[in-house]
């Protein structure tokens, strides 16, 4: 083993569960011993973000006193996992919240995994191999691993096959931090956006075999807010049309080599596209060229995903955002991969009717409100 005290650091996440997470330290205590058991040096610990009063009363009780507490000024579940890594003793971390459970086998079996990826000098990320989803709903997947044949990085445009409730070394926590979300601009989905970067990284992502962990998807939860707000992950260049393919077969951040965007809009829209825009502004009376700005000036509009989905406007001579905001959008076009502008018309009748604002510059703007 090495020279630090600990194996794997296990922190439980806290902030307004009370009573509610004592099935949680039992499963987690379960795990832990399940886990010393097979010979590995565990720390535990209870990372309090700005806690009820009631939720310090609970884990200061007498019974969890063989875990250590630590109070961290996250206010977002990434900025708390984020934090509480420079509290940590062991080289691994599991990171686990305090509303949902685990099955016994878990830390026995991803500590397992990360030892032998140790030993042959992998980079590896552990996640249960299943999640079963309970009480606000209920749905049971299958995690596959990254060197799975049913595993394709282009589902990570439409939703992701992992999530933080993962284990891994603290390295790879330290080089890629989790980042904050930002719902009310709609950017969410922290663990989503973290796989993918740790991928694109070099990290391989793996599974515990038979491990699972239960989720409590509570009303009020993060992923209930962020699906109402239409929340998307951010704009990264691991998902960029022509480098999604290599994702999950190497490095394909910075250190590869660098891959020509494929169409990029100018600084000012050439003169015919300025003409079609204006013509299309005053028969509608919409303000087209400041949406042409508003976007061009953004990351949500992929240019090199336009063209490539819709070849008649690369036939058309037309820049794909000026044709976007002209007409594309009217049509059902997609801006970007995670962007479905029909169904967002749909939602907006009325915008869809009067046309007198581009559905996506609406989307900010709603965002923004």
């Amino acid at each position: 083993m090495s020279g630090e005290p600990f194996d794997l650091s296990v922190v439980v996440t806290a902030h307004d569960e009370a009573e509610l997470a004592r099935p949680t330290m039992r499963a987690g205590e379960d795990s832990c011993r399940a886990a010393e058991a097979a010979g590995f040096r565990l720390e535990r610990m209870i990372a309090f973000d700005h806690p009820t009063a009631e939720c310090r009363a609970f884990f200061t009780q007498p019974e969890f006193d063989a875990w250590r507490k630590v109070d961290v000024d996250g206010g977002d579940l990434g900025r708390t996992r984020n934090a509480v890594l420079g509290e940590l003793r062991g080289r691994w971390v599991a990171f686990l919240d305090a509303d949902d459970l685990f099955s016994e086998n878990w830390l026995a079996e991803g500590a397992r995994v990360l030892a032998a990826a140790e030993r042959a000098g992998e980079r590896v990320v552990v996640h249960p191999e299943f999640n079963w989803i309970f009480e606000g709903g209920e749905w049971f997947f299958a995690r596959p691993a990254q060197d799975d044949p049913v595993f394709s990085p282009y589902f990570f445009y439409f939703a992701t096959y992992y999530d933080s409730l993962c284990m891994a070394p603290r390295a790879a926590h330290l080089e890629i931090p989790y980042v904050h979300r930002d719902i009310p601009n709609g950017l969410s989905f922290q663990d989503w956006q973290w796989s993918i970067e740790t991928m694109a990284a070099g990290w391989r992502h793996a599974v515990a075999r038979d491990a699972i962990i239960f989720k409590r998807r509570r009303v009020s939860s993060l992923v209930t807010e962020s699906r109402n707000a239409n929340a998307i992950i951010r704009s990264i260049e691991p998902m960029a049309i022509d480098r999604i393919e290599r994702l999950g077969k190497g490095r394909t951040d910075a250190a590869a080599p660098p891959v020509p965007t494929a169409v990029e809009e100018p600084a000012v829209a050439p003169r015919s596209d300025r003409r079609q825009l204006a013509a299309w502004a005053a028969r509608l009376r919409l303000g087209a060229i400041r949406d042409y700005r508003r976007l061009r000036d953004g990351s949500l509009f992929d240019a090199a995903y336009y063209a490539r989905r819709y070849p008649d406007v690369r036939r058309s001579g037309m820049s794909p955002l000026a044709h976007f905001v002209a007409h594309g959008a009217w049509e059902g076009r997609r801006p970007n991969a995670l962007f479905d502008t029909e169904a967002y018309l749909e939602r907006y009748p009325a915008l869809a009717r009067s046309r007198r604002r581009n559905p996506l510059v609406h989307w900010l703007e709603q965002k923004a409100a």
